[in-house]
């Protein structure tokens, strides 16, 4: 968890960075993590992890002043459980 004398701004941006370094946008795209319309598959899922670092969960970060309204909870819940998403080759792929 990140801690609390960071800005909002300051730790999404570190967070994005990392993921940038990582190269996850080619990650989710070689394990077929890909959506259609509203927000990408790319920033749903950076918005994830960064609840993870805030600790927050969905529900919080939802109600939160920081949230934009972009996506609904059953957007996150979608993307999650979509069974065409193979989860398990992205994170393979990272190890490698």
């Amino acid at each position: 968890m990140l801690y609390q004398n960071y800005s909002f701004e300051q730790s999404q941006n570190q967070i994005f960075s990392v993921l940038k370094d990582l190269q996850i946008a080619k990650l989710l795209y070689r394990a077929n993590i890909r959506k259609g319309c509203g927000l990408s598959a790319l920033e749903m899922f950076q918005r994830l992890v960064m609840l993870v670092f805030h600790g927050k969960n969905l529900f919080r970060s939802l109600e939160s002043k920081h949230n934009d309204h972009a996506a609904s909870k059953s957007s996150y819940y979608r993307f999650l459980s979509n069974p065409s998403f193979n989860w398990k080759t992205m994170r393979s792929q990272r190890m490698r």
